[in-house]
């Protein structure tokens, strides 16, 4: 379904970013704050994160299409240029970033935590 496939780019987006898509004041009060993001996801009016790949920029791109039609397939997306570099280990000779594996032990450990409270009853 290709809404399925504007919502994954959008994860995508915000994974790799570590922010939505859409630059909109927190500022604002909640009903413009809705409707301006809802306008700059109906035009389509999304500005790529700085510093990415131009294979990346593609994918997202295509992911993030206004026009359904226009978007890629799953199997088209698993068939990207972006996901096939991520095999290739030589593309990689970077340590990760230790801020970000420790975001992502610490959200871990929260939703760990948050489980076993649900469990609990808390």
């Amino acid at each position: 379904m290709k809404a399925d496939i504007w919502s994954a780019g959008i994860v995508l987006y915000a994974m790799i970013a570590a922010h939505f898509p859409w630059i909109v004041p927190d500022d604002l009060p909640p009903d413009i704050l809705m409707k301006e993001t809802a306008k700059q996801i109906a035009e389509g009016d999304i500005s790529l994160p700085d510093g990415i790949s131009d294979q990346l920029q593609n994918l997202l791109g295509n992911m993030l299409n206004v026009d359904p039609e226009e978007r890629p397939t799953a199997d088209e997306i698993l068939q990207h240029p972006w996901f096939a570099d991520l095999n290739d280990p030589e593309e990689y000779d970077e340590q990760p970033n230790n801020d970000i594996v420790n975001l992502v032990e610490n959200l871990l450990h929260d939703l760990d935590m948050r489980r076993e409270n649900a469990k609990k009853g808390k």
